[in-house]
């Protein structure tokens, strides 16, 4: 485990690293506002902060040996299957049908059972994000193929 731990730090650093040196092509501030550049920035520090403080902390874990296809590790690939798939059906289908599946899926996996609550959830979340996406931000949302 500590093998892994240190293998999948380094991993990320590399890749905020990499995040940290595309970054700086974008504006770094605009008008005295924070551009494009400014949030890979923030996220890549964080991101080397995460991962060192993970090779320090494995210095306590023990050798013991789990593999990757542990039965364990099975929430973290269902998990990433279903936000590949979102993904797929966001270039498909766009924002607004595609989010509320991907919650869905997402929460019934994680044994959210009462329908109510989980189509509720899944409503108020997708049009809370819809709203704060376009009319705060100003972002466009993918529309889809369809």
């Amino acid at each position: 485990m500590k093998k892994m731990n240190i293998g999948v730090s380094l991993f990320f650093i590399a890749l905020a690293c990499y995040v940290l040196f595309a970054a700086r092509s974008f504006p770094g501030e605009i008008d005295h506002v924070p551009g494009p550049g400014y949030f890979p920035i923030i996220l890549s520090a964080i991101l080397i902060l995460l991962s060192v403080l993970l090779i320090a902390s494995s210095r306590h874990v023990s050798e013991a040996s789990l593999g990757i296809f542990a039965r364990q590790n099975r929430i973290v690939f269902v998990a990433g299957g279903l936000t590949v798939t979102y993904l797929a059906l966001l270039y498909v289908f766009g924002f607004l049908i595609a989010t509320p599946l991907y919650l869905i899926a997402i929460l019934r996996f994680f044994s959210m059972t009462r329908w109510r609550s989980l189509l509720l959830t899944a409503a108020l979340t997708t049009a809370a994000s819809y709203a704060v996406f376009t009319t705060v931000l100003e972002v466009q949302l993918p529309s889809g193929l369809l």
